[in-house]
């Protein structure tokens, strides 16, 4: 009996000796191969996330359309909700300061598909844009092309998560003319407002255009659809002066 219970205090030994032996070389393994790099012919993912050192600050994302990250602004996150495919890119605070997303969207008798690189104001939304959006109809005619360089003006102070907070207030209100009107005024005020546009228009219009702080064109130099060059300035009210080239 005891030589038997010998036995089986011998075993258990060895059991946890071994056992011990093991687990500390899987952590031993874990901190040799913590800075290690890799080098992967081909990788496949739907998201990657970018972090600072400490692991902690995101900075970049590259993600599909369906994992992609709400954004976030002055510390705030926002709701979840649908984005492009893309990158994602968060400054040294972990606030989205701009990205690259590109998307194709087909409806029942048209399509659309773009691609648009974007810088953010600080605590706000975008105000430099590199785009491509493009439009077309059933048969293949485009309804809708504008690329090119386009600067917008968001008023200085203002926060992206006070203006989203106010709009969803908005969104509340029963009477849709009273909701709509209320949205409106909300983007005139706190919204952005296109000031500079350099490429082609939606009219077929190469050219610059250059707009007033309520976002109407007042100047353009470009050349027209049928191939002519043009300088036309315009009244607030968008009204044509037809200033000549000279």
């Amino acid at each position: 009996m005891a030589a038997n219970l010998e036995k089986r205090v011998q075993w258990l030994t060895a059991y946890v000796v071994f056992i011990t032996a093991l687990c500390g070389y899987l952590v031993f393994s874990s901190y040799k191969n913590a800075g290690k790099r890799e080098n992967l012919d081909e990788l496949t993912v739907k998201r990657i996330n970018i972090v600072d050192e400490s692991g902690k600050l995101l900075r970049l994302v590259i993600s599909n359309e369906t994992r992609q990250h709400p954004g976030r602004s002055a510390g705030v996150q926002m709701p979840k909700r649908e984005r492009p495919a893309g990158l994602l890119f968060f400054n040294d605070d972990g606030d989205e300061c701009g990205g690259l997303t590109y998307y194709v969207s087909r409806e029942k008798n048209s399509v659309s598909a773009g691609t648009l690189l974007t810088m953010d104001q600080y605590h706000n939304d975008q105000v430099v844009h590199l785009m491509n959006d493009e439009a077309y109809d059933s048969s293949g005619k485009a309804t809708w092309i504008r690329r090119g360089l386009a600067v917008n003006d968001i008023p200085i102070g203002l926060e992206l998560t006070e203006t989203m907070k106010k709009y969803e207030t908005l969104k509340q209100i029963a009477d849709p003319k009273v909701r709509e009107e209320k949205i409106r005024q909300l983007r005139r005020e706190e919204g952005g407002r296109n000031r500079l546009f350099v490429g082609r228009n939606d009219l077929d219009e190469y050219g610059l255009f250059l707009m007033d702080s309520a976002g109407s064109c007042r100047f353009k130099i470009f050349i027209d659809a049928s191939g002519s060059p043009k300088m036309q300035t315009m009244d607030a009210s968008g009204k044509s002066l037809n200033l000549p080239l000279r």
